[in-house]
Order: structure tokens, then C-alpha cells, then sequence
């Protein structure tokens, strides 16, 4: 398996993901390859077409369409990944209207997701999962912890959306005591941020809402945590929730 954790190998060796959708003619003409995610005999199989794949996704692009032994072989390991969070990618992919449903998601699950979609370059998932949870802490009447922070700066998760939604929601959640501090299953043994950087954003995002005291992260809409570095719109975005600007 090539290794692709470095996103810019990968937009070094394909062009920007097609996001236009997957016709009836493309499907009957796809190839189906195979995912196997996990290992040994936690290990699961997932027969994908391979255009669906492609079109959704620059990580299985380079694998597919690139020299390497996948392409060849139409089989993409993930063994360090969680098949139940690839479960997800695959309905996602298929427009399963329950890919992301609400009653589905907790906090660790979206940490999960989320990470998996990022390392698939899969961005509209990604939106898409960050929708879903922001719905699921209204209605839970939840923000996030201070572990949050720093479980996702553990997982390489520090510069994305899901990031800076975290950050906003746990300094708004500090200046309303009715809403519940999530996320206490993160938390270090210490209660506090471990990651200097993380700290850093913290002292900075505090001292911006001294000045600006803004609403509820949970109910912004429009792109305020949409990741479009691949260069879709929300208008093609697809999930519980679609948001146009």
C-alpha cells in the first residue's frame, strides 16, 4: 500500500476530483474493485465500482489510476482503519439518505469519520459529517470539551474544520453554564491541554470573544466549517443537511 497520508503526494499525482455525479452509463461500464479495511479477522470487504471511487475521493485516484500494485490488482488495503467508520464512506457514496443520520453519530464516532474522510481527501464527506455532528450537539444541548482539543490535535486533526468548530464551541460553551460539557472520554489524566499549539489557539480564540462575544457555533450555517479545497460548492454537497451559500 503506498503511502498517502501526505496530501500533497496525492495532488501531485492526480488533478483536481470531478465532482460531477456518476451516470447510469459510467456504472454498467465500472470496473467494481475491493476494499478490505481492517485486519486479520476484524477485517471486512467492500466491492465499490471503481468510478464512484475515483470521481469522490484523490486518495483512491492515485491508487487506482497511478503505477502502484492497487491498480493492477483493483484491491486497496486500509489496515489500520475502522470498517464500521468505512461503512459510512460506502453509503455516503451510494446516497444511503441514513448515511448520517443523527441518531448514529456520538463523539467518538465522529472523531472516527472524520479522520477517515480527511485521509481519503474525501471533503464533501467531511462536510457532511461536520453538519451532522453540529446537529447532534443542539440537540443535545452539548459543546465541546477541552479533551476534545486535545484528542484531535492526537490524531493529526489540528488544521481542519472539525478542528476549528471544536475550538469555537468549547469558548462559547465557557460562557453558558446551561450547556453540558461533552466529550469528558477525551480528556487526559491531567484535565488540561498537553499540545502547545492547541493552547496557543485557545488564548487566541478566548481573547477574540472577549471582543466579539459571537452566537452559538451550533446554529451557524452557510461554509463557516466546510472544508472546499477540492473545489466543490455546497450545492453539491450531500447529507442531512445541504447548505448553499
Amino acid at each position: 500500500m503506498p503511502e498517502l497520508s501526505d496530501a500533497q503526494k496525492v495532488t501531485d499525482a492526480t488533478s483536481t476530483t470531478d465532482q460531477t455525479e456518476i451516470t447510469a452509463a459510467q456504472f454498467l461500464r465500472s470496473l467494481i474493485v475491493t476494499i478490505v479495511v481492517g485486519k486479520g479477522s476484524k477485517a471486512q470487504s467492500f466491492p465499490i465500482y471503481k468510478d464512484l471511487l475515483t470521481t469522490h475521493s484523490p486518495y483512491f485516484k492515485a491508487c487506482l489510476n497511478g503505477a502502484w500494485e492497487e491498480g493492477k490488482t483493483n484491491i486497496v488495503r486500509l489496515e489500520d482503519d475502522n470498517p464500521k467508520a468505512f461503512e459510512i464512506v460506502a453509503n455516503w457514496l451510494f446516497k444511503d439518505p441514513t448515511a448520517m443520520k443523527q441518531t448514529d453519530i456520538t463523539n467518538k464516532t465522529v472523531v472516527v469519520r472524520y479522520k477517515l474522510a480527511d485521509k481519503l481527501l474525501m471533503t464533501q464527506l467531511k462536510n457532511n459529517i461536520l453538519d451532522g455532528f453540529q446537529a447532534f450537539q443542539l440537540a443535545k444541548n452539548e459543546s465541546c470539551s477541552i479533551g476534545w482539543l486535545d484528542h484531535l490535535c492526537s490524531k493529526g486533526l489540528q488544521r481542519t474544520a472539525l478542528y476549528d468548530y471544536c475550538l469555537k464551541s468549547y469558548v462559547s460553551g465557557l460562557g453558558a453554564p446551561e450547556v453540558k460539557c461533552a466529550g469528558d472520554m477525551f480528556a487526559n489524566a491531567a484535565g488540561s491541554l498537553t499540545n502547545e499549539e492547541a493552547m496557543k489557539d485557545l488564548i487566541t480564540m478566548m481573547a477574540k470573544f472577549m471582543q466579539q462575544r459571537w452566537g452559538d457555533p451550533r446554529k451557524e450555517t452557510g461554509c463557516v466549517y466546510h472544508d472546499h479545497s477540492d473545489g466543490s460548492s455546497c450545492s453539491v454537497v450531500r447529507g442531512v443537511k445541504r447548505r448553499h451559500e
